[in-house]
């Protein structure tokens, strides 16, 4: 049998979304917005790394022709002349074409470096931009979020004393009518009732002490952190989807922490921070399903910690938490990757 509604918590609810809705709304768009700004910068950045690194390298053979062309021409025009191979004159000829001909190939891999380092520090930059910015503004959120919860409490504490206030009206014209034995009887009835809904209620307090706002905070910017380096772990320097990179292996990276290094290729690789194991799984699970775990909820709950506070779904309820509503998706876009291939990663 369903729950019977409470039509003096619907109102309440209603009244505090029609004040804050807008609001929440607005924030919601910007987040959007600068998850849209984030991943066209990526992909600006990227095609142009590409676009270099294509055009040097499509140059790369006309160089070299053009300089052995350039040693075949002299070669036949000494040869018409009647000057031998060991001519100095030849000599210091083939010599200056062979150091040009190095210099113009070194230039071009030097153009593709700079051309990857230059695509990897903006990729950074947008990066801390745009996390700093989606943080302010879920920051924003959450206070905003917690006015209206606070709001709607105070509503309907007002219209609830409103209704007793009425109710204890009308129950006392039917006490004076019925004597004052039923009076007595009635008061203290319900002095005993509310008494026994303290008591229960601070029993049930007991049960769980939640942690403070700030320590879920904390947790929740540990956990958003975790995502975004899965979600750039799971992709290769292309940003797809790399199918060799497993759960237990990101998890023991993120858990250990890795100091910034150079990859096979020379580039660099940023440090992966040290992060909380408990937050680590639970961020993994919500790249790779989309929700947590009944383990995660378990172990979320060990830290004291609430999932309806942080607000990111679950198996058993799926709801779409405010990094959901940044990003359009049911949980963190597989396509906002900005890390190049982590070493050792299977």
């Amino acid at each position: 049998m369903a729950a019977r509604r409470d039509p003096l918590l619907d109102r309440a609810l209603l009244e505090s979304a029609t004040k804050y809705g807008p609001q929440g709304g607005a924030l919601r768009s910007l987040l959007q917005e600068l998850a849209g700004s984030y991943g066209r910068t990526r992909r600006v950045n990227n095609s142009s790394a590409i676009g270099i690194t294509a055009a040097t390298q499509q140059a790369r053979p006309d160089v070299q022709q053009a300089f052995d062309q350039a040693l075949q021409s002299g070669g036949a025009q000494r040869a018409a002349l009647g000057v031998g191979a060991d001519d100095p004159q030849a000599a210091a000829y083939q010599r200056r074409v062979g150091e040009q001909k190095a210099g113009a190939l070194t230039d071009l891999t030097q153009r593709e470096v700079r051309a990857e380092e230059g695509r990897i520090f903006a990729n950074s930059s947008a990066r801390q931009e745009y996390v700093g910015g989606k943080e302010k503004i879920l920051g924003q959120l959450r206070e905003l979020e917690a006015q209206q919860g606070a709001e709607t409490a105070a509503r309907y504490g007002s219209l609830r004393d409103d209704q007793l206030e009425r109710g204890v009206k009308r129950r006392g014209q039917d006490i004076t009518a019925r004597g004052q034995d039923m009076t007595a009887r009635s008061q203290a009835n319900s002095l005993a009732a509310r008494e026994t809904a303290a008591a229960k209620a601070k029993q049930k307090a007991k049960a769980f002490k939640p942690a403070s706002p700030e320590a879920h905070a904390r947790a929740r910017g540990a956990i958003e952190e975790a995502i975004a380096q899965v979600s750039d772990m799971r992709l290769d320097a292309r940003g797809r989807p790399d199918p060799s990179a497993s759960r237990a292996d990101i998890i023991a990276l993120l858990v250990k922490g890795v100091p910034a290094g150079k990859d096979e290729d020379g580039n660099t690789v940023p440090a992966i921070p040290k992060l909380p194991a408990d937050l680590v799984r639970a961020a993994t699970n919500l790249v790779f399903d989309g929700t947590l775990s009944r383990k995660d909820v378990e172990r979320l709950h060990n830290l004291k910690l609430r999932i309806r506070t942080l607000g990111y779904p679950t198996r058993k309820k799926r709801q779409r938490s405010a990094v959901d509503l940044a990003t359009g998706t049911g949980g963190t876009a597989a396509g906002m990757s900005s890390r190049p291939p982590v070493p050792g990663l299977r």
